[in-house]
């Protein structure tokens, strides 16, 4: 029998309008119904959509057929309907929160570490915050309409792929929500500016972005950040007392471009992967553009540093990335990792110095829960007399849904610059 008078609303308007299941499948989840018999019955009618009737459902949940019929009489209509499985929504979430608070509770009563208990909550929180259930069923025709959708919006410049300042990179590897990505590279060889144009690209188009420099202080990140945007040489901020005055036009340009940039940057060096994640979950949650839109980037600068356990390494980075992974799935956005590489590939010969996926530190791991990696070159780094100097290559090492290549750029490193070979050349052909 079922009780519960919003439920019996929406499941009596469901029996005599199966249709209808289109409508409050994008409100409801299984979950969402307290009661066994109404769940069953929901169930039940997702898999048989407008063919359902109360015979077949009799038969398929093994609920009396009186009791079936019974729940059409004075159900609600189809305009009502989806009222009604909002308040079924609003029910479910208050009894859930109420579970996990018991759920709190019990995990210190059992003696578990306030951090596991924070990171458990944290994502079951996260799932709540979401206004309304995650559709995970489609026919063929739903999911072929949103396909044309997703294209049109993409052909638009909106959608789900993010934008990475390099149209090359753009086209050969688009980035995505629910992905993982490596920046691989030496130190000092342009990957953390490589990032930097990423971030860029995303404060630029108003999409919140999670930083977390375990390497760099976040004064420094904005150092880097004012130098680009403005073109401001490094000497200026070595020796303001006697450079301010010459490039306080430079300064205030690059000042004003990234003071309303949406960057959170936490530069604690001290964390581990779950701190991390726990962090920018919350963090992103709060964000008007993710709440509305799903749309956020997790950068890491970089993961070696992570606390892990350095005597099992290659172990211990594998589940670094697959929880990273996770997380960028869970939220639905990239997940940027900067990644340094094993310096014996180093030795090898000049001809063949570029790297390769394999030389990523803990690769082997890593490399599998990846989506797509980009290692990054500069031929300047060894040769200073390299007639590529000032060419900054992007090695798309692999892409899940994309072209493996070399994509050429300018690296301006004095101004922790990357720039876009192509538009470069388009802007100064015109």
């Amino acid at each position: 029998m079922i009780t519960n008078e919003a439920e019996r609303q929406v499941i009596g308007a469901l029996i005599d309008s199966p249709e209808l299941i289109t409508k409050i499948q994008g409100i409801l989840s299984d979950d969402d119904f307290l009661g066994m018999e109404a769940r069953l019955v929901f169930q039940a009618i997702k898999k048989m959509g407008a063919e359902a009737d109360v015979f077949t459902l009799a038969e398929k949940t093994k609920i009396c057929i009186t009791e079936l019929s019974e729940l059409n009489v004075g159900c609600a209509n189809a305009g009502n309907a989806e009222a009604y499985a909002k308040l079924v929504k609003k029910d479910s979430s208050k009894f859930k929160i109420n579970q996990l608070a018991n759920d709190m509770l019990d995990a210190v009563n059992q003696g578990l570490e306030p951090f596991e208990i924070i990171n458990s909550t944290s994502a079951r929180l996260s799932d709540l915050s979401r206004a309304t259930a995650r559709k995970t069923q489609f026919t063929l025709g739903q999911a072929t309409k949103k396909l044309i959708s997703d294209l049109d919006e993409r052909a638009e410049g909106r959608g789900m792929v993010y934008d990475t300042g390099i149209a090359e990179l753009n086209e050969r590897m688009p980035f995505e929500g629910g992905k993982l990505y490596l920046i691989g590279g030496q130190s000092g060889i342009g990957k953390t500016t490589v990032a930097q144009k990423f971030l860029e690209a995303q404060a630029m188009n108003n999409v919140p972005s999670w930083f977390s420099s375990i390497e760099m202080q976040a004064t420094e990140l904005a150092k880097r950040m004012v130098q680009s945007a403005g073109s401001a040489p490094g000497k200026l901020f070595k020796r303001p007392d006697q450079e301010l005055g010459n490039y306080y036009t430079e300064l205030a340009a690059g000042v004003n471009k990234i003071k309303d940039y949406n960057i959170m940057i936490d530069e604690d060096s001290n964390v581990g992967v779950q701190d991390i994640i726990l962090r920018a979950r919350a963090w992103l949650n709060q964000q008007e553009v993710y709440q509305n839109e799903q749309r956020g980037v997790l950068f890491i600068d970089y993961l070696q540093l992570m606390n892990y356990d350095e005597s099992r390494e290659n172990t211990e980075l594998a589940k670094i990335t697959k929880a990273l992974k996770g997380f960028a799935k869970e939220m639905n956005i990239p997940v940027v990792a900067l990644v340094q590489l094993n310096r014996e590939y180093l030795k090898r010969p000049s001809s063949e110095r570029r790297p390769i996926v394999k030389d990523i530190k803990g690769s082997s791991g890593m490399e599998a829960d990846s989506d797509g990696i980009i290692l990054c070159h500069r031929e300047e780094y060894y040769d200073q007399d390299t007639p590529e100097k000032g060419i900054l290559e992007l090695i798309v090492g692999k892409a899940r849904d994309g072209e493996p290549g070399t994509i050429r750029t300018y690296g301006e490193m004095q101004f922790f610059r990357v720039k876009d070979m192509k538009t470069e050349f388009y802007s100064q052909s015109l």
